[in-house]
This record gives C-alpha cells, structure tokens and sequence, in this order.
C-alpha cells in the first residue's frame, strides 16, 4: 500500500486512533519493530507511574493511630 494518500491518525468516537500496520507503513518499519517499540513504550510508562507512585507514597506525611 502506498503511504502517500493513507491517513496516519483516524477520528473514531471524538478519539484519535492509528494502529502499528499504519505506523511501520508510513514510518517505513518493519511491523515487528513497530511492536517491540510499543511494548517497550507501555513497559517504560507502566515503570514511570510506578516510580511516581513510590515518590508519591514516601512524600505523604506517616499516618498517627
């Protein structure tokens, strides 16, 4: 498929949407790389919020019973 007239974001339900065929067509990557970047992307946003989390907790004043 040529990318010249292939849209690389989609509006569906007032939400923008692409997918990884649609990326690695435009981008000229290989589908499998696509993947393995996105995995890798959810992987370092899944350790960001973790992190802020743990900062968050050891920010909070201790609790008194």
């Amino acid at each position: 498929m040529g990318t010249e007239n292939m849209q690389l974001v989609l509006l569906k339900d007032k939400t923008t949407i692409t997918n990884s065929r649609i990326i690695g067509e435009v981008f000229g990557k290989d589908h499998d790389d696509v993947l393995r970047s996105i995995r890798n992307l959810i992987r370092d946003v899944g350790d960001s919020q973790e992190e802020e989390e743990r900062l968050r907790r050891m920010a909070e004043p201790p609790e008194h019973s």
